[in-house]
């Protein structure tokens, strides 16, 4: 498995709070190559949003080692079947025969782009599995936020990949307006990908009312909340495969 590290001009912010309570597989290499990225300048009048990503430096050695046994890694010639793409919230996600690719500050649109551009370059990856949408709240543009998702389910799905959406983290430094906002999201993505028969990662439940699995930030996930996070997207990756087969 890999890890890129990519950067954008948008970025996660927070504050504290309240709403509802899913589960559990690890593992993989590293690597670092950079990653071209980049989002279409979006057309909607509101605060300026962030439109690409720019290639950085690989995520440091701590994020991009080994997290379990060499048995569970793909060779390095091997292709993945999987990408994790996402914000930096998955910085230290590992998922068995995944590769990981981090943007952090990532929006939607930068993702899309990003998922686009990496199944392109790896034909024979057959899912794609994306978190993202907490840095794009701070635009309070929800329907605009429920667009930019629909859109990038409808491109993975156009490239014939499989697609799985993990869910936001109930952030416990959110303050009530943020963490009502998160809230929102998570059961419109729930109901929205129930209903197209998308795979969903309902790391709300997981994650809410549990400040235990975040950094000091209160923000991102520390390395129990990241090795949580990596369960969630192996166990709903193996169901998918099971009911697809």
């Amino acid at each position: 498995m890999r890890v890129l590290h990519l950067r954008s001009s948008g970025g996660a912010s927070g504050s504290k709070s309240a709403a509802s309570p899913p589960a559990a597989g690890v593992a993989v290499t590293a690597a670092t190559s950079p990653l071209p990225g980049g989002s279409p300048p979006s057309s909607a009048a509101s605060p300026a949003r962030a439109t690409g990503v720019t290639p950085t430096p690989a995520c440091s050695p701590a994020a991009t080692g080994p997290l379990t046994s060499a048995a569970r890694s793909r060779g390095r010639g091997d292709p993945p079947g999987s990408f994790v793409v996402g914000t930096s919230m998955v910085r230290h996600v590992r998922v068995n025969g995944s590769r990981t690719f981090c943007h952090p500050g990532a929006l939607i649109r930068d993702i899309t782009n990003s998922a686009h551009q990496l199944s392109l370059r790896n034909p024979s990856t057959h899912t794609i599995i994306v978190h993202a949408g907490v840095n794009d709240l701070k635009f309070q543009q929800s329907e605009t936020l429920k667009m930019d998702f629909i859109t990038l389910i409808h491109s993975i799905k156009q490239l014939d990949k499989q697609c799985i959406i993990s869910g936001p983290l109930p952030s416990p430094r959110f303050g009530d307006i943020k963490f009502s906002r998160l809230r929102q999201l998570h059961i419109w993505l729930k109901g929205h990908c129930l209903s197209n028969n998308i795979p969903y990662v309902d790391n709300f439940t997981t994650f809410f009312n549990r400040p235990n699995l975040f950094k000091p930030d209160g923000i991102h996930p520390n390395q129990t909340g990241s090795q949580l996070l990596s369960m969630n997207i192996e166990l709903t990756l193996r169901s998918a495969k099971l009911l697809s087969d």
